[in-house]
């Protein structure tokens, strides 16, 4: 997912201290990149008369306090930095799983069908990998 996104995503992060139930009032729509994320908003978020955003519980909703342009900018700078390269090593041994999210909360079906196979293949790998660590004499052999 593009960081553009991401940072739209995080900025616009709501949660309820009474209830802790979570909102989202960015609306990501890119049809460049085919990814369309509405807001996930509390049921009656039309109907406040104060000006306040409300959880369906009815209090009002917060923005966690790291949720800025800057401390997401460095987040995502950390991600990117750290996960590069074990990203590449996955994918050069065929045991990356990649999904791209184009509707938010609505991939999660796409998401469940793909998880189950990638994760054979890595079971499988690790199966095959322990018993050649065994066959080879394991703790025995010194390893």
């Amino acid at each position: 997912m593009p960081d553009e996104h991401v940072v739209a995503k995080l900025l616009g992060r709501r949660g309820c201290d009474a209830c802790g139930n979570n909102y989202n009032l960015a609306d990501v729509h890119d049809d460049e990149r085919g990814v369309y994320m509405p807001p996930i908003l509390p049921a009656n978020a039309d109907t406040q008369d104060d000006g306040e955003l409300r959880c369906d519980c009815g209090a009002v909703l917060s923005t966690r306090a790291d949720d800025t342009a800057a401390v997401i900018s460095e987040r995502l700078e950390v991600y990117h930095e750290e996960t590069a390269p074990l990203i590449a090593h996955y994918r050069q041994r065929g045991l990356l799983a990649e999904y791209r999210v184009r509707y938010g909360v609505g991939d999660m079906d796409g998401l469940v069908r793909t998880i189950p196979p990638a994760a054979q293949a890595v079971n499988l790998l690790a199966s095959v990998s322990s018993w050649l660590w065994l066959r080879e004499g394991g703790l025995a052999a010194g390893r």
